[in-house]
């Protein structure tokens, strides 16, 4: 007489994998796209420290052009961090670092934190005035999608902005010791745009006009 094998446990279902990240697109021209008012952010963009790609987003400009408030816009918006070369040479100078060599230093420091962050797959914006070819060579060596902002705005609009800090401060920080420096070399013509303008090989470029003031219009789609 035969046993009844006992019933078997049901079998658990397999566990969902996570969409595979979507594969480097090649350094060549970036594409550049339009931009648009910022909507709010409804999710996290990819590459929040899950081991997913990381998006970094890289603002430069002109001193006065806006790219300050832009990269805030776009951290707020997307819910990242944001690192900047100016706030990491203040803080050297807080820790008595000399001002002159903190700017090298600052920089050094940018792209070493902004690549570990961008290696960890958590995605950052990083704001500078000019985004050195270090910076961007070694974004893209850990994986991570570039896309470079570029914030720009009329001349006479940067003048009046660098005249103002020069006079009256900034909202946060008042006088700093080179805004005469910079109004000085933007007077005298040391200062074209092209001087701003981002190195090649990011995966997408956009371009931000602020001479209208308000809230930046850049759109986070662009950027994702």
């Amino acid at each position: 007489m035969s046993t009844a094998e006992p019933p078997r446990a049901p079998s658990m279902p397999a566990a969902h994998e996570a969409p595979a990240s979507r594969a480097a697109e090649p350094a060549s021209p970036a594409a550049e796209a339009p931009a648009s008012s910022i909507p709010p952010a409804d999710e996290a963009p990819a590459g929040s420290g899950s081991g997913e790609r990381a998006l970094v987003a890289a603002v430069c400009g002109s001193p006065g052009a806006g790219k300050t408030t832009t990269a805030t816009a776009i951290a707020r918006s997307l819910g990242l961090m944001l690192l900047t070369r100016d706030e990491i040479s203040a803080g050297l100078h807080l820790s008595g670092v000399n001002r002159d060599s903190s700017r090298g230093r600052a920089e050094a420091l940018l792209v070493e934190t902004a690549c570990r962050f961008a290696s960890a797959g958590t995605s950052v914006v990083v704001e500078n005035s000019v985004l050195s070819r270090d910076l961007v060579d070694g974004l893209l060596a850990t994986g991570a999608r570039v896309v470079a902002v570029h914030v720009v705005a009329d001349p006479e609009v940067i003048g009046r902005r660098l005249r103002d800090r020069a006079v009256h401060g900034r909202a946060v920080g008042g006088i700093r010791p080179g805004d005469l420096v910079l109004l000085d070399l933007f007077e005298r013509g040391e200062m074209p745009s092209s001087i701003f303008e981002p190195p090649s090989g990011v995966h997408q470029l956009v371009r931000v006009d602020t001479s209208a003031g308000g809230e930046p219009a850049i759109a986070v789609a662009d950027l994702l």
